[in-house]
């Protein structure tokens, strides 16, 4: 699980980073907002996930329809992080939490899914592959600054009370393929799924339509919108077709994925404390 999430991670990262990389006039707004972030302490991302989803049991339709809404609170010495997300898949609500403190191994992620009242704690290690994997973040920011001459300026629009410059672009299903092997996706997903997944398995997953807006004020980028539709459409069902083949229990599952759409807010720049959930009981 904490791979997947991983994986979320960089799939908004990425599109950032091919937001970073443009020309002209883009690249001038961008490289400036690009270095007084790099510079930030501290921020706040909200977060929305709409994801539209069908599943077909023994020839019986359930909507799996997804709504993934909350915040994320970001520090970086001492390096912790706070998620407090709210999930509604098919009517059923849901609290989850999740407490990140970072050491010089490694970090400790303590998560909850009963609103705080009870926390299990995973303890992630710089190993060989984590050590590989970050080895990797040059080239995937260079194979994505090469792609985004795509993104052009869409208009001013008001984000957080502020007037806010919107630029539209996509990352190309050879790209986005590219990144992704060079992320390592394919082991981590093989690694949460207990799966083996064919190696053309991100061939042809489709473009990701990007927003990105840059603060005219601040110079901060303070939003991105990605549309990972295509690319759902075309993974979901690999994914459970072979989580169902590995459990063998011979019923046929099958998935439907219509859209799914992702948005970061980002605010309160250098202005956020990291702290210990009330109800987590530990030093």
């Amino acid at each position: 699980m904490k791979k997947a999430k991983r994986i979320l991670v960089f799939a908004i990262l990425a599109a950032m980073l091919l937001s970073l990389c443009g020309c002209g006039m883009f690249r001038t707004h961008v490289a400036k907002a690009a270095i007084k972030m790099s510079k930030l302490e501290s921020l706040h991302a909200d977060i929305e996930m709409q994801i539209g989803m069908g599943i077909s049991l023994l020839g019986q339709d359930v909507n799996a329809d997804a709504t993934v809404t909350g915040g994320a609170d970001i520090q970086r010495d001492p390096e912790r992080v706070y998620v407090n997300l709210m999930a509604e898949v098919a009517g059923f609500e849901q609290n989850l939490l999740f407490y990140g403190v970072g050491r010089d191994d490694g970090a400790d992620v303590y998560s909850s899914a009963d609103s705080g009242e009870s926390w299990t704690k995973d303890s992630i290690e710089n190993d060989d592959s984590s050590k590989s994997s970050k080895a990797d973040g040059k080239s995937v920011f260079l194979l994505l600054s090469d792609s985004a001459a795509s993104f052009k300026e869409y208009g001013k629009e008001k984000v957080n009370g502020s007037d806010a410059i919107r630029y539209n672009g996509k990352i190309t299903s050879d790209e986005l393929r590219q990144a992704l092997e060079l992320a390592n996706a394919k082991q981590a997903l093989e690694e949460s799924l207990d799966v083996e997944l064919d190696d053309d398995v991100f061939e042809d997953l489709g473009d990701v339509p990007v927003s990105i807006w840059i603060d005219v004020k601040s110079g901060m980028i303070v939003r991105v919108e990605m549309d990972m539709s295509d690319v759902m459409q075309g993974l979901v069902p690999v994914l459970v077709d072979k989580a169902m083949e590995k459990t063998d229990i011979g019923i046929g599952v099958n998935t439907k994925v219509y859209d799914v759409t992702l948005s970061v807010t980002l605010s309160e720049f250098d202005a956020v404390q990291v702290t210990k959930p009330m109800t987590l009981n530990i030093g």
